[in-house]
């Protein structure tokens, strides 16, 4: 699966001014799949976050991780 995010905005700590990314997650879901409406407002929830985006996309990565690995351990 592909979810792709063009226009990921966050709040630069410096400058206080929208740090723009665009985020692709690519993953090849087991018994469970993460749902595109919830993960497009996962992504909202880091507008007003003041982080660089290089910061926001590991924490993304490490709660798509984490999330994929407790539901798979669950099916098991």
């Amino acid at each position: 699966m592909r979810f792709s995010q063009p226009e990921f905005t966050s709040i630069c700590p410096v400058t206080s001014q929208p740090d723009f990314a665009h985020i692709v997650i690519d993953y090849v879901p087991s018994k469970w799949i993460v749902e595109s409406k919830s993960l497009k407002l996962y992504f909202q929830s880091f507008r007003n976050h003041q982080s660089f985006h290089e910061d926001v996309t590991m924490l993304i990565a490490k709660d798509i991780t984490k999330f994929c690995l407790l539901y798979t351990s669950d099916a098991a």
